[in-house]
């Protein structure tokens, strides 16, 4: 029978082998414990050497590695050891004891099973986020970096988010599920929680400073940075089948369980698989760190709205486990940036998008704003602009498209003949011999 249960159990970790083999330990997956300082001793670079009275020696400690400082909450009760002084006690944090690591990786916009690799159609870039400083919204982009549209808040009693649509032919085309979906649960949101997102869009941004930071030009003093709509999985998982007791008491109380035509009871192994721990994302004291929100997806829908600008008394993260499998999230982020998963238990994993993989998109994205009403005469449009160094001003109004000189400088003043109304959007980013765009 022992040949049968070798063959049935999984080989026990090397990490908890010498922990329970003698049947003297507790089967202890996830440790956590205390480091007592029973003698320090210093060494030069001679070999000289002074061992320190830890009676009068002053040991700086950080508050949160204190035990008595912990010893104050009921569920943590005070620590003695025999022979240390409790000012002598660090506290350790809980760690897996088994092999594990955290799979932070970057999917495909096109294909939620594909990770990111080599091929440019495997790029997780969903669409891309503009916010619109000027029309206080958000405009919306595919992975190319085409316009599709604007989502837009109105102060009237429904309260509700709208979609202005780049071109009246094309209101529904947006191809991406994912974008899709990031738009709808706006649209399906109150314009309060819009705001409040564009709100937290504009403080994250201030804390993120990307490495590889170019100076914005005239264009970005209307419009906000270029984030990118991307798609991740996060996974917690162990080398191997779980750890279980091999302890003796526990290899007995197997042996007491069986039965002839019975499948041989599994050894315990404390349900650790199933632990979830906390996973925050982005790191706000990072500049390098680009990430805005994030979208957790239920297996049915993501949830809008979540943003990593939260309360000082709001925790906000996800849980993983083993056992949970892994978990699929749209993030908005700095593309040019990193992107940091901390979990506690694990080393900081992060993750960035290769610059192939948006450069050109960011250098095609076109940009335009709503403007209305202009008067201007009726046989020409004049329009004072900003400062721009590329590409052209058009103005597109119902049918038709005007394009806009790029020294046009109108000075305040009085027409000679009647006015005329102008309603329509103001674009820029458009090469000088690129008009199809606006067709």
């Amino acid at each position: 029978m022992a040949r049968g249960v070798g063959r049935y159990q999984p080989p026990i970790p090397a990490e908890l082998d010498e922990a329970v083999k003698d049947g003297k330990s507790f089967f202890n997956p996830i440790r956590n414990g205390f480091v007592a300082i029973k003698q320090i001793r210093l060494i030069d670079a001679f070999g000289q050497y002074r061992d320190i009275d830890l009676g009068t020696a002053a040991i700086l400690r950080p508050l949160d590695l204190q035990p008595e400082n912990r010893s104050l909450d009921a569920q943590f009760p005070p620590v003695n050891i025999s022979g240390v002084a409790q000012n002598h006690l660090f506290c350790l944090p809980p760690r897996i004891v088994q092999s594990c690591r955290l799979n932070f990786d970057w999917l495909s916009a096109s294909n939620d099973t594909i990770e990111l690799n080599a091929h440019p159609a495997s790029s997780p870039v969903c669409g891309w986020v503009l916010p619109n400083h000027l029309d206080d919204s958000l405009l919306i982009y595919d992975q190319s970096g085409l316009h599709l549209g604007a989502l837009q808040s109105y102060a009237d009693n429904t309260e509700k988010v709208d979609w202005i649509p780049a071109r009246a032919a094309e209101s529904e085309r947006i191809g991406n599920p994912h974008l899709k979906a990031f738009v709808a649960g706006f649209l399906n949101d109150t314009s309060v929680n819009f705001n409040a997102f564009r709100s937290a869009i504009d403080r994250v941004l201030l804390t993120i400073e990307p490495a590889d930071y170019r100076q914005h030009n005239a264009r970005a003093v209307l419009f906000g940075r270029p984030l990118a709509l991307v798609q991740a999985s996060l996974e917690l998982e162990l080398k191997g089948l779980p750890a279980q007791d091999w302890s003796e008491l526990a290899f007995g109380n197997q042996v007491d369980q069986f039965k002839d035509g019975v499948p041989m009871p599994k050894l315990p192994d404390q349900a650790f698989a199933k632990v979830q721990f906390p996973v925050r994302l982005g790191d706000l004291s990072e500049l390098n760190d680009g990430l805005v929100g994030y979208f957790p997806y239920d297996g049915q829908n993501y949830t809008i709205s979540r943003s990593t600008f939260q309360a000082e008394d709001q925790v906000d993260s996800l849980l993983l486990s083993p056992a949970g499998g892994p978990v699929r999230l749209l993030m908005l982020i700095d593309p040019r940036a990193e992107v940091h998963a901390t979990t506690g238990v694990l080393p900081v994993a992060s993750i960035e998008i290769p610059p192939d993989q948006y450069k050109d998109a960011m250098e095609n994205l076109e940009f335009s704003f709503l403007v209305n009403p202009v008067l201007s005469p009726q046989d020409q449009l004049r329009l004072p602009l900003p400062a721009e160094t590329t590409g052209q001003w058009m103005f597109i109004g119902g049918n038709a498209t005007s394009v806009i000189p790029q020294s046009s400088s109108t000075p305040a003043a009085f027409y000679d003949k009647m006015p005329a109304f102008y309603e329509g959007r103001l674009k820029t980013g458009v090469e000088e011999n690129d008009n199809s765009k606006t067709n």
